[in-house]
């Protein structure tokens, strides 16, 4: 599915510098939540700049704006890292993005029903 032109609309239509708080944190949170539940979106042609762009409101005067852009972040740290700059896609090695055992098993993505057992 091409996500990409509604991606850019939610961009263009509630996150600029002109929208109220209310309505940047809203895209923000929109564009998140789309990007959770299809997250092949944000490799889409012409949504890798948009999500670099989004990102750079973790910078914002607001606090609102600034905790939804890091959310945002935080979710494409996960399921596209490539899409956002050097500095925004955090150390690969960092603690919690990784289970403590080693096995290379990301937090979170276990098959379901899974459980960890105690050894």
């Amino acid at each position: 599915a091409e996500l990409a032109p509604l991606l850019r609309s939610v961009a263009d239509g509630f996150v600029s510098e002109g929208s109220a708080n209310e309505a940047m944190q809203v895209g923000l949170n929109t564009t998140r939540e789309v990007l959770l539940r299809v997250p092949l979106a944000a490799k889409e042609e012409g949504v890798r700049d948009l999500m670099s762009d989004l990102a750079g409101y973790k910078r914002h005067r607001d606090n609102g704006v600034v905790a939804a852009a890091k959310s945002l972040i935080h979710v494409l740290q996960e399921v596209a890292p490539e899409v956002l700059r050097k500095r925004d896609r955090g150390r690969p090695d960092a603690p919690g993005r990784h289970d403590e055992d080693g096995d290379g098993e990301r937090l979170g993505q276990r098959e379901y029903g899974a459980t960890r057992v105690l050894r």
